[in-house]
């Protein structure tokens, strides 16, 4: 499902706005050192199995963004950056012959996928369709982003001016990867390739999940982390038990249709003693504007046995403060077929 905008209804930060995790080492080791060094720093898994891990190559960073330095890895070992399964596996794999080009901005990382030629029998006219992939550090919670990017200066090897229609269309995402389309105007049979593409795309996203710890139901009833507030009671009738939930953001919350449901990752959990999880889901949501949000869980004694509201511990998981931002990117010498 897509939906059409006319704009943004919160702030538009820049794509700076939202830092990427860098990376500062000196060294000269062995590719897996340098991949253990990435995993101690940003916590991210790179997959080197395809590649020669022990061969020996030399690093000089000074808060090298993530995508930069992986890249970075890549041409060292004479490899590429593959990202698969649903942008949850980034691995450093032996190169093709062509190069796929890409571009770094900020957390995210943008390339070329495909280049598809359409030719309008009736008109006479020929478009070319650009896919790119669009993937963000496995630390971000991205919500949607558009559909199609905006072009802000694009050419041909010939000098020749690019265009693509505006089109404002959000697209949901999941896990830590998107498609994405650019529609081209101006090439012809004698453009050998795009010389240049400087374009933008917006997105919806939070840096990351925040996780509210409540260490008993008598306690704390309210928690605020980062801007963002967690509110619980919890009432026993009978053998049933009902935890409701209030979720606060503030009026900076981004405006989301009645079809976006932005919350679907958030986890809730309560913990035994023991330290044994027994997850709540599928609540009754109250989704209303800006908020105040409300969640209501059920559960009974049967389906969890032996609860006890001053020795159980909950844990909730949230994002943190939901953005817009416009993430611009340049893309060079993209073959065309």
């Amino acid at each position: 499902m897509i939906a059409i905008l006319s704009g943004f209804c919160s702030p538009t930060l820049r794509a700076e706005d939202i830092a990427p995790r860098t990376l500062t080492w000196t060294g000269d080791g062995t590719l897996k050192q340098a991949t253990d060094v990435v995993r101690e720093q940003t916590r991210f898994e790179i997959d080197v199995s395809a590649v020669d891990a022990e061969k020996r190559i030399t690093v000089k960073w000074s808060k090298v963004p993530f995508w930069t330095a992986l890249e970075e890895l890549a041409s060292k070992v004479g490899g590429r950056v593959s990202i698969t399964k649903n942008g949850q596996r980034i691995a450093i794999v032996p190169a093709r012959e062509f190069v796929q080009p890409s571009a770094v901005s900020g957390p995210w990382r943008i390339s070329a996928r495909s280049i598809q030629a359409r030719g309008d029998l009736e008109t006479g006219d020929s478009s070319y369709e650009l896919g790119l992939d669009v993937n963000w550090e496995p630390r971000m919670k991205v919500f949607r982003i558009d559909a199609y990017p905006k072009i802000r200066v694009a050419k041909d090897d010939r000098d020749r001016v690019l265009t693509s229609p505006s089109i404002q269309v959000f697209s949901p995402v999941t896990g830590f990867t998107a498609p994405s389309t650019l529609r081209l105007n101006g090439l012809t049979r004698a453009s050998q390739r795009i010389a240049t593409l400087d374009a933008n795309f917006r997105a919806t996203v939070a840096e990351k999940m925040l996780v509210f710890r409540f260490a008993n139901f008598d306690g704390a009833k309210e928690q605020k982390i980062d801007g963002i507030e967690v509110t619980q009671s919890l009432v026993k009738r009978g053998t049933n038990w009902t935890l409701d939930l209030t979720l606060q953001y503030g009026d900076s919350l981004p405006t989301f249709e009645s079809f976006e449901n932005w919350t679907l990752d958030n986890t809730l959990e309560l913990i035994s003693p023991e330290g044994k999880s027994y997850p709540l889901e599928d609540p009754s949501a109250s989704m209303n504007g800006r908020g105040p949000f409300n969640f209501r869980y059920r559960f009974n004694e049967e389906a969890i046995p032996k609860f006890d509201r001053k020795m159980w511990t909950m844990v909730y998981s949230a994002p943190s403060m939901i953005k817009e931002v416009v993430v611009p990117f340049t893309l060079r010498d993209v073959i065309l077929p």
